[in-house]
């Protein structure tokens, strides 16, 4: 049986192929080797017999040849697929307490009168009881049995990954409950190896690697290790940097609300039909830049601004549509406003909004690349805002 126990989009690479119960066993990325110790299903037959059972071959592919033992001292011959004919002395030759609680009868001197005791049988363990029952248990993460950590003939389930082994139920009765958890970082299970998870971040040595650049420290995939990455803190954007700072934050004022008027410099230059510009990752720097003369004002429109050449004839048309009048003295155009794209010779253009590429308030402004996915912006007309997604 195929399960994957981290179904994140960055969890990969940690599916297991599971031996499918009663068999045991179970392999990451491959094709499992399982084993089937047949005690585990039908050792009730011997145990309420008061007798030991024994697979000959584990191999899931070799099934009834199970069979029961009779315990030392006893005698008798081994019963495939069923209880044997044991001869007991003494007082365990009259014996029904012990073999029908699933103990072994031991009589230490058969001459000698109620002197006889109930003893756990392997791999139970326990004090035994004098003419009463004994005080078994079964640690199935100690023990070797067909329902413990450890099967015969195979690896301890747990301790082979590096992991440690609870039994939170030790009586004979309760199987199969026992626990692998993790000796490092989180994650348990039950019955199998568990998936360990550990936030690389949480680690001070890698935490202040970013904490000392003014950046955040993530762990994408906390089933991973060396992949926490330094990201550029909001509203900063850039490539993160893999176990280092990230290379290059920028933080464009254009799209971002100037503090003192509750508006982006998108935002103020457009109402002069002018565009935001910000030079540098520094504060308090962006500029509206007039169209008509390149003259540019740090953080408020460019004035004058007036348009010249045949843009001062022919203006009206494209500021009627809200765009700029562009003269290069050889032809004038009408161009849209950033964020917005767009421009049209002699006439108004058709703007378009990408909320993907552009930076704006509704646009997605990095969300969907820092999360490793793809953005997607099914209408970029000028009236179909904040319909961008995140595509995996």
């Amino acid at each position: 049986v195929c399960e994957d126990p981290g179904r994140e989009e960055a969890s990969v690479g940690d599916w297991v192929c599971v031996c499918p119960a009663p068999q045991f066993g179970e392999m990451r990325g491959a094709a499992a080797s399982c084993t089937l110790d047949e005690c585990g299903v039908a050792g009730g037959v011997c145990e309420s017999a008061g007798q030991l059972c024994y697979d000959t071959n584990t191999s899931a592919a070799s099934l009834d040849d199970w069979q029961c033992e009779c315990p030392s001292p006893s005698r008798g011959d081994p019963q495939p697929r069923g209880a044997a004919a044991c001869q007991q002395d003494g007082d365990c030759a009259v014996d029904t307490l012990c073999g029908s609680l699933g103990q072994i009868c031991y009589d230490p001197d058969p001459a000698t009168a109620d002197d006889w005791e109930c003893r756990c049988p392997p791999p139970q363990t326990g004090r035994s009881g004098a003419q009463a029952a004994g005080s078994c248990t079964l640690d199935e993460c100690a023990a070797v049995c067909g329902s413990c950590a450890e099967a015969p003939g195979g690896k301890h389930a747990c301790r082979a990954v590096g992991q440690s082994c609870v039994d939170p139920d030790t009586s004979p009765s309760s199987t199969r409950d026992w626990i692998c958890q993790c000796s490092a970082g989180a994650g348990s299970r039950v019955g199998g190896a568990a998936v360990c998870t550990r936030d690389e971040c949480a680690e001070p040595a890698n935490a202040g690697v970013c904490v000392v650049v003014e950046q955040a420290c993530v762990d994408p995939d906390a089933k991973k290790t060396g992949d926490w990455v330094c990201r550029c803190p909001e509203p900063f954007t850039g490539a993160d940097g893999l176990k280092s700072p990230a290379p290059s934050c920028v933080f464009d004022e254009c799209s971002v609300d100037y503090a003192s008027a509750q508006r982006n410099g998108d935002e103020i230059c457009a109402d002069a039909l002018q565009a935001c510009r910000d030079p540098s990752s520094g504060f308090d720097d962006w500029v509206c830049v007039c169209p008509h003369t390149g003259a540019a004002e740090l953080m408020a429109p460019a004035l004058p601004c007036d348009p010249q050449g045949a843009c001062a004839q022919h203006r009206a048309v494209c500021e009627g549509a809200g765009q700029a009048c562009v003269d290069d003295n050889e032809a004038w155009w009408c161009e849209c406003i950033a964020p917005a794209a767009g421009r049209a010779e002699a006439a108004a253009a058709q703007c378009s909004l990408d909320e993907c590429s552009a930076h704006c308030r509704t646009c997605e402004n990095g969300a969907c690349a820092a999360a490793g996915q793809t953005c997607r912006d099914p209408r970029t007309d000028m009236q179909s805002t904040s319909d961008w997604w995140c595509d995996c």
